[in-house]
């Protein structure tokens, strides 16, 4: 029997992919930086954000999980932060993220943020962070 458990991890995994096969460039909990320590835009940062326990399905107990995450664009003018937020949504919307054991239900958007700016990186840039949630239960188990 497998471990049904649900574990962030590889869902973290599958959103960067997803995010990446889409040819975004990609950030873990901060901006993707180059050589000069400037912030390469436009890019996305991912960032998983606390969520429920585990919930339970039936004959299962704690094997469902609510998984929210965040997902802030970030360009150099505001219409670009947008732009880009709106491909990262075009990425994550029907993608089919795999987890080992796991069925993801279809990614949402929770909301759409407007856009801010940050002058405390180099060079300021405009940012849009756009909360999402999945669901991920178990995978029902093949009969043989």
């Amino acid at each position: 029997m497998t471990d049904t458990k649900p574990r962030s991890y590889p869902h973290a995994v599958a959103i960067k992919d997803a995010l990446e096969d889409a040819d975004l460039t990609v950030g873990d909990h901060g901006a993707p930086k180059n050589a000069s320590g400037n912030v390469i835009t436009p890019c996305v940062v991912f960032r998983m954000e606390p969520s429920a326990p585990p919930m339970s399905s039936v004959g299962k107990d704690g094997t469902d999980v609510l998984l929210r995450f965040r997902l802030t664009a970030y360009d150099l003018t505001a219409d670009g932060a947008q732009f880009y937020a709106d491909k990262v949504f075009d990425a994550m919307d029907g993608a089919e993220l795999l987890v080992e054991d796991r069925a993801i239900f279809r990614v949402r958007r929770v909301n759409v943020a407007g856009v801010d700016r940050d002058m405390d990186v180099t060079p300021n840039v405009f940012y849009c962070p756009t909360p999402y949630s999945l669901l991920s239960v178990s995978a029902p188990e093949e009969s043989s």
